[in-house]
């Protein structure tokens, strides 16, 4: 009937009168909102702060606004006045709040998760480890544990960068090799690939080492990867090109599919985390819809090229797939390293050292796979899962080393370390902290507690034995 210019423009027109062409019921975005108003008017003659959310004339995204407003007139001719506001920007800081939120009981739950995978984990790997330095297994024995091993270290990195993701600790910047690491993510899902009858081509152009977080950069390859197959379902052609370069002073690795394309009012949403629409506008026997996302992967991937700098950059058309490109700066691409180098481990020689060692972690596993690997180097080792028996031990029977964990049911790592500090200096032993947790969390809730250094599960023998090593020798020498 009447309106200003302001809610004309809000409504997607130019004037007042362009605005009367249309009927109000157009300009809702859900029809049952306006049922469910038009009641509320009904009954209570007037609402305030009514949210809801209209689509602007010729827009397929809605705006949110609030209502507040007047039934007047009688029940035969009655109408509705009032005022209204565009409030989409406050709308979209709350949801981002929430995200937030949500994000935050995600890596909670990410970190609990991930300690416990390595507790299990750490056996997985030593286990893998001792088995492979038997003298007495066939040559295909030893492939399978060495298999194992592989397999454990690629796990390993992958929950270490969703703790690194999860709580936002910088990135592990090593001089590493963008192929090698692309390589290395596409046999994690090579199996499942074929099986599936794609037909994977690569070109892998001539790319330096540079600085970059290889677990990092692994996963975001994976996920291109991933999602690529999963926009292949149900495709007649299944097709997958991975590609690598250099362009100017920057890297980049390109995965493209031709597969069912993302639709373009959706491009821009794809980096929100939770966002995810795969499997829901396919049809109902289309093999699509079985596929469901949580809106993480490609929030992840955003965030990890961020912290390298970098950026992704998205072509898609519907029905005839997409390219997903990450780009990366070409940082310290010279002959010397700023980091520590990826090398598998070679067999420790431990020289000769030998000292008293308690392990307090309250998984046997661990505290096995600890004592025997220490044990076979000559040491004296005493194992226990309780931090109030360790300090008795110390008290008593005295140690030169003992390797604790963060994590424990009847005493915590941290109140150990406190408590250790108040046993006199002669009988008190260094200390070493076992965790799953990420290594900068862990040393930070360690200041002042004289911690010679931080192991972090999963380890690798070669670790292990290396930083008891060092630990007892840093003591002999201190005490010579």
């Amino acid at each position: 009937m009447s309106a200003n210019r302001a809610f004309a423009q809000m409504a997607g027109c130019s004037t007042v009168d362009e605005l009367k062409k249309h009927n109000v019921v157009e300009l809702y975005f859900n029809l049952d909102d306006r049922k469910e108003l038009l009641e509320a008017l009904q009954v209570h003659g007037s609402v305030h702060n009514w949210d809801l959310q209209l689509k602007p004339v010729g827009q397929q995204d809605p705006i949110w606004v609030s209502l507040s407003c007047n039934r007047k007139g009688d029940s035969t001719n009655c109408y509705v006045e009032g005022l209204i506001e565009d409030i989409t920007e406050r709308k979209h800081s709350e949801e981002m709040l929430i995200l937030s939120e949500r994000m935050a009981a995600v890596g909670t739950l990410a970190s609990g998760v991930a300690h416990e995978f390595n507790n299990i984990h750490t056996g997985v790997l030593g286990y893998a480890e001792l088995g492979g330095r038997l003298d007495d297994i066939s040559d295909q024995a030893r492939s399978y544990f060495d298999t194992i091993r592989v397999s454990s270290l690629r796990a390993r990195d992958l929950t270490a960068n969703l703790l690194s993701c999860s709580s936002r600790q910088s990135a592990r910047m090593i001089r590493a090799d963008l192929n090698t690491t692309i390589r290395e993510s596409y046999a994690l899902v090579e199996r499942e690939f074929v099986s599936d009858g794609i037909d994977l081509k690569c070109a892998f152009g001539e790319v330096p080492k540079f600085l970059m977080d290889r677990a990092q950069v692994g996963q975001v390859v994976l996920n291109f990867l991933i999602n690529a197959r999963h926009a292949l379902i149900g495709c007649p052609e299944k097709k997958i090109f991975i590609s690598s370069g250099t362009s100017e002073d920057q890297a980049w690795v390109k995965v493209s599919d031709t597969g069912c394309g993302i639709p373009e009012e959706n491009l821009k949403k794809i980096f929100t985390p939770f966002f995810s629409t795969k499997g829901e506008y396919a049809r109902s026997d289309s093999p699509q819809a079985t596929v469901r996302g949580a809106g993480l992967g490609l929030a992840v991937c955003h965030t990890i090229a961020k912290n390298h700098s970098g950026r992704i950059e998205v072509d898609s058309q519907v029905d005839f797939g997409s390219s997903f490109t990450l780009y990366l700066p070409l940082r310290d691409t010279g002959e010397e390293s700023v980091g520590p180098q990826v090398e598998y481990p070679k067999f420790f020689v431990n020289p000769e050292v030998s000292g008293r060692i308690l392990v307090i972690d309250d998984e046997p596993n661990v505290r096995e796979l600890i004592g025997q690997t220490l044990t076979s180097q000559g040491y004296e080792v005493v194992t226990t899962d309780d931090g109030e028996e360790g300090l008795n031990i110390i008290r008593n029977e005295g140690a030169d080393l003992v390797l604790v964990d963060i994590q424990m049911p009847k005493m915590s790592g941290i109140d150990f370390l406190c408590q250790l500090q108040q046993i006199e200096k002669q009988k008190r032993p260094l200390a070493i902290v076992v965790t799953g947790k990420m290594p900068d969390a862990a040393e930070s809730s360690q200041q002042g507690l004289d911690v010679f250094a931080t192991l972090s599960k999963p380890f690798i023998l070669d670790e292990l034995q290396a930083m008891v090593q060092a630990v007892l020798t840093s003591d002999k020498n201190e005490n010579d």
